[in-house]
């Protein structure tokens, strides 16, 4: 029986002129006695808590931290209700992810998707409401990525007699192009300090620096998102009296290819190293060719590498570098030699590796033959802290992209540098790649993106359908946490050459953009890799 009805019939009798003295005064008293067992069945005209809430912002990403407000949430229809728990499930799945007191929290989703979030409420009478509230949230991937690297170039890591007064120079890259600036860390003990912030040039003029002093100097990188990068840490010593009078440039060194090697590629792009006590910038002639005296066959180059067009097989080339600085003081470095092999272009369809019968498509571009797919060889590890590790045992390991072998093979398998390198550090080793093929130094991936045109439209013919063949995949990376980023946006491939002992150097391409980046990154992140053949 409702209350409404109780009173009603509490209205007929005591009005009701037909019915006598002693019935109305029985029915009343039965109606007042039953009365406080009626009173129960009154709360059911209590009207339930309503939830309700809305977020900010509507759109976000994965870095975005979203407000949800559940002010507006109807606490019950008795006077002095309010609501004491705020229950959330973020996903819809049926578990109530997080529970609050307060009616505003906030909530970031760390995986692309659409979220269905879901509301409960309880009031301070134990009532719920009676349907849940829901909103649909859409949260997409924050693909903007930090600054590369900044890479130092003047002076040099361990250069000495350096002059006192010296500009510092560097260069640095951004994945998406985004504006950078840079901080300048400068100083004689190895946590350098800040000496410049936000400088937005790539040069750092030092005045009055102390003779016979070793300075250590980095760069951090920042790009308009708030992304950091900072370059290795460097150093190099002051010359002692006189620092102001101008030096011969330091002999040139470390060759690629590798002085008495054998077997070479006849498509080699020649590299060497050089720096200048002043800092001065350097330009070199090139003497190369067959004999032990070989002809100068370029003058005022003026980057540290040179391509001298295709060599012949089965033959022994000589070469060295006149270095030069801005006042014609000038250095020429050691001969060098290295010998080619039989390198006739065969380059099929396809080949099978005889380890797993895994068949994969090739493609030639220029005078070199690639395969056409990301290399999926080993057995999957698991990946989800950054102590999740590929190791120096028997066999081969690999990440698949969250874990999930399926995307092993559909983008192949992510490896640390170590692992693809088979814990040897020597540029275009086989590593983990077939017989007969080899992992790619950063200069045979160079030439390739200079044959397609350079690395500010190659990408673009890299990708999947590209005119090239290359037919990159965007198989995203393992990050140095353990986590997974990038799938379908960016690939990210490792090469053979390394900066130091804690990175080595990649390439990346973008799925939208036309370029081709070229960065270090730590070692142990996890990369795709495309092999070469010998």
């Amino acid at each position: 029986m409702q209350c409404s009805t109780i009173f009603v019939y509490l209205f007929i009798v005591y009005f009701d002129k037909t019915l006598t003295m002693i019935k109305r005064v029985i029915l009343l008293s039965v109606i007042l006695v039953s009365f406080s067992f009626l009173l129960q069945s009154c709360k059911e005209d209590i009207d339930p808590p309503v939830a309700a809430f809305d977020f900010s912002p509507q759109t976000g990403t994965t870095k975005t931290a979203f407000t949800f407000n559940a002010s507006s949430t109807f606490p019950g229809s008795v006077e002095g209700n309010y609501i004491t728990t705020y229950y959330w499930d973020w996903n819809s799945d049926g578990v109530w992810d997080e529970k609050s007191l307060e009616s505003t929290i906030t909530h970031q989703f760390t995986i692309p998707n659409t979220y269905n979030v879901t509301l409960r409420v309880r009031n301070n009478e134990g009532y719920t409401n009676i349907e849940d509230a829901k909103k649909t949230i859409n949260v997409i991937s924050d693909s903007n990525q930090p600054p590369a690297a900044p890479n130092l170039i003047t002076p040099t890591n361990g250069a000495t007699d350096i002059a006192t007064d010296i500009e510092l120079s560097w260069t640095a890259s951004d994945p998406e192009g985004d504006p950078l600036v840079f901080d300048v860390y400068l100083g004689t003990s190895a946590i350098p300090v800040l000496v410049q912030s936000n400088n937005t040039s790539t040069s750092y003029e030092t005045i009055g620096l102390i003779e016979s002093t070793t300075y250590f100097w980095k760069i951090i990188a920042k790009d308009s998102h708030g992304n950091t990068t900072s370059s290795v840490l460097r150093n190099f010593t002051t010359e002692g009296e006189g620092g102001g009078v101008n030096r011969a440039p330091n002999k040139p060194t470390n060759p690629y290819p590798t002085t008495s090697s054998n077997n070479q590629s006849i498509n080699k792009t020649l590299s060497w190293a050089c720096s200048d006590p002043n800092g001065d910038n350097l330009t070199y002639k090139i003497y190369f060719g067959t004999t032990p005296e070989p002809p100068i066959i370029a003058f005022n180059i003026t980057n540290t590498f040179y391509n001298p067009g295709l060599l012949l097989n089965n033959t022994t080339y000589y070469w060295h570098i006149e270095a030069t600085d801005p006042e014609d003081l000038t250095t020429i470095g050691e001969t060098w030699q290295f010998t080619t092999g039989n390198n006739n272009i065969s380059c099929p369809t396809s080949f099978t590796d005889t380890r797993d019968s895994h068949v994969y498509n090739t493609v030639q571009i220029g005078n070199q033959c690639w395969m056409a797919e990301n290399l999926n060889f080993g057995s999957m590890i698991i990946s989800s802290t950054a102590n999740d590790n590929q190791t120096n045992n028997s066999e081969t390991e690999k990440y698949c992209y969250n874990n999930n072998e399926n995307n092993c093979d559909n983008y192949g398998g992510l490896y640390q540098w170590d692992e693809l390198m088979q814990y040897v550090h020597t540029q275009e080793i086989q590593g983990i790649c077939p017989e007969g093929w080899h992992v790619p130094s950063n200069i045979e991936w160079q030439t390739m993106v200079d044959y397609l045109g350079g690395n500010f439209v190659a990408g673009e013919k890299m990708r999947i359908n590209g005119t090239s063949g290359f037919d990159a995949l965007m198989g995203g990376q393992r990050n140095i946490s353990g986590s997974f980023s990038d799938l379908n946006l960016y690939g990210y491939y490792w090469s053979s050459s390394e900066l130091d002992s804690e990175k080595a150097w990649q390439i990346h391409i973008s799925s939208t953009l036309n370029a081709v980046f070229y960065n270090y990154k730590e070692k142990n992140a996890g990369n795709s890799i495309r092999c070469i053949k010998n």
